[in-house]
């Protein structure tokens, strides 16, 4: 058996095979070693060792396996030995020492709890001592440090986010003029640029390249689709990159596809157009009818397409129901798609009439191709920035009327206490109740549909008993 003390005077026995194991004290808490057989006659009663005075020369420089143990970051020595990390005496000293800890008696068992609570902690893997951190209650600014200017929030809706007012329809056409938005219209614009060059080999006859064209175009419809479910589903106050990330299903063929079948219902009927009498003032009747009520509708089905997230909203009176919830506000994003439209129509055609220009004979072209040029081009600006002013309006309408469309599959109906449905709004059309009892209503059925009788026939007489056999 090994018999020696810990500096706290705590004296313990264990077996010789333990010898150079470490464990912490029961008492103080200190990591204790237990000495090696030769380190035994070495040991003081108070814990502590004797060491010989070892003579060092004055002079004396340090070994190379030294200076690694002493300074460099590893975790062993020279020789592949793990280094003691365990703290040292210096390091009990600076948290208070071994005298900061008050020793109780070992009847007192509540006052050795407090103790052993407040003895030092160590990390089980390496033996280093656990150090608390010092947690500094957090300070209200100074008024010196208050004064300092901080930056605002660059992006709107991060602004309205923190408790500003939000974002209005009469900010668009200033915030549209903003280096970011400016960008994305005149990116915009660069693609129609593309868009037209690319007739310069289909008028030649290379037909390979209108599929090209046809993708083209798509995008360009897919992005004001993207605008308008950004604004409006995102809560952002700024025109997002042209076909924001990239991705097939919300960017690029799912917002096409919204824009399609919008502009489909809306001016779909003027196909009919091939099967009719060749009447000019039918036809004009009839196109200008079909593009009047298109025009009236398009704002109503391009918002339920791109936000309602289901076909099924579609219905006429859902659409009617947007109509009649936006009011004023319908009429004026009804205006701003038809001044987007004519501009459009009138840019595109002229710019398409001086390109083909180009490629005519001379004289052949009626007009100046120049004067059609400096007014087509200008008016396709023009209709690029109304059509993102129109799709920023809509999404906007979408923030404040959202919830008054009731569109399918957007409103959730808890149960109630008892686990049946709450009841829902009044719905479909009036049907006037009926005041008939229901006692009065069976009755006035079995008058309509009386039961018919059924005869009742007389029981036969049961024949007489049989006389009893002799």
């Amino acid at each position: 058996m090994i018999r020696f003390p810990c500096s706290c005077g705590q004296t313990y026995e264990v077996p010789e095979d333990q010898a150079g194991n470490a464990f912490q004290c029961t008492r103080c808490g200190k990591l204790v070693d237990v000495p090696v057989l030769s380190d035994l006659r070495n040991l003081a009663a108070d814990g502590t060792y004797g060491l010989d005075e070892t003579p060092i020369a004055q002079h004396e420089s340090a070994t190379l396996e030294e200076m690694m143990l002493a300074y460099t970051r590893d975790k062993v020595d020279f020789y592949g030995n793990e280094k003691d990390l365990r703290n040292t005496q210096d390091d009990f000293a600076a948290l208070g020492g071994p005298e900061a800890l008050e020793f109780a008696d070992d009847d007192d068992d509540e006052n050795e709890a407090s103790v052993r609570a407040r003895a030092p902690k160590y990390d089980p893997i390496t033996g280093e001592l656990i150090r608390p951190l010092d947690v500094r209650e957090k300070q209200r600014p100074t008024e010196s440090e208050a004064s300092v200017p901080v930056a605002k929030a660059m992006i709107a809706y991060a602004r309205h986010r923190r408790g500003e007012h939000p974002f209005q329809a009469s900010q668009i056409l200033p915030e549209m003029f903003r280096p970011a938005n400016l960008i994305v219209t005149m990116v915009i614009f660069i693609v129609h640029i593309i868009l037209q060059l690319m007739l310069f080999p289909v008028m030649i006859g290379l037909w390979l390249l209108v599929p090209a064209m046809m993708i083209v175009a798509g995008l360009i419809f897919s992005h004001y689709a993207v605008v308008v479910n950004d604004i409006a589903t995102e809560d952002k106050d700024e025109l997002p990159r042209p076909l924001r990330d990239f991705g097939w299903h919300d960017d690029l063929w799912g917002p096409f596809v919204h824009f399609f079948v919008s502009a489909f219902i809306a001016y779909g009927p003027l196909i009919a157009v091939n099967w009719m009498p060749q009447k000019v003032v039918l036809l004009v009747a009839y196109s200008a009818a079909v593009v009047f009520w298109g025009t009236l509708i398009f704002p109503a089905l391009f918002l339920t397409m791109t936000t309602s997230g289901h076909w099924l909203n579609l219905a006429p009176d859902k659409v009617l129901r947007v109509i009649k919830n936006l009011g004023f506000k319908y009429l004026l994003s009804v205006i701003l798609w038809a001044i987007a439209l004519i501009s459009y129509a009138i840019g595109i055609g002229g710019t398409m009439f001086a390109l083909a220009s180009l490629f005519a004979p001379p004289g052949t072209m009626p007009g100046n191709p120049w004067i059609a040029t400096a007014i087509a081009y200008p008016l396709l600006i023009v209709g690029i920035f109304i059509m993102h002013v129109f799709c920023w309006y809509l999404g906007l309408q979408y923030r404040e009327y959202q919830p008054t469309f009731h569109w399918a599959l957007q409103s959730h109906y808890r149960g109630g206490a008892a686990g049946t449905p709450e009841p829902r709004g009044k719905q479909g059309f009036f049907v006037g109740a009926s005041r008939e009892t229901p006692e009065a209503r069976r009755a006035r059925l079995a008058a309509q549909n009386p039961v018919p009788a059924v005869p009742v026939q007389p029981a036969a007489t049961p024949p007489p008993p049989l006389p009893p056999q002799q």
